[in-house]
């Protein structure tokens, strides 16, 4: 019993000096974040997932986020940065015009299960929508979807 309570306090320690040096790793280092847009400073383990839950849906909480940062900005959603974009002139921007250098988008955990493992596996229309949210968007993504016809 003592073996069981001593153990589980070691284990306990370990995961909270993990944390902490999680945490400050970043601010100490004197490493720059480069070209980070400004955000919400994220939480260890949750990111900023704790700002989102306060509002009824996500999107409020993103949209009082981009009164606050601007129209570009950056958050952790758990683990995984995200850059935010708001306005249309930025989107096309991102999405078009330097579309390469902004191909790369998280696979989600989410929408892993949801789409089997293929972000890009749809078997409706509504099902094809979604992916289009979650689809690396580059110039050549665009035309073969043929959204330019």
């Amino acid at each position: 019993m003592v073996v069981a309570a001593t153990l589980a306090l070691i284990g306990v320690v370990v995961v909270l000096v993990w944390l902490l040096v999680n945490a400050t790793r970043g601010r100490h280092s004197g490493k720059q974040e480069g070209n980070k847009p400004p955000g919400p400073k994220p939480w260890p383990l949750i990111g900023s997932l704790h700002i989102l839950g306060q509002y009824k849906s996500p999107f409020q909480g993103l949209a009082e986020l981009a009164k606050a940062y601007g129209d570009i900005y950056s958050l952790t959603l758990g683990n995984t940065p995200c850059v935010v974009v708001n306005s249309f002139q930025l989107i096309k921007e991102v999405l078009i015009s330097k579309g390469s250098q902004f191909g790369d988008r998280p696979n989600f955990i989410r929408f892993h299960k949801l789409f089997g493992g293929d972000r890009n596996n749809c078997k409706s229309r509504a099902l094809n929508l979604r992916s289009l949210s979650t689809a690396p968007f580059t110039l050549y993504s665009f035309k073969t979807r043929h959204l330019f016809k």
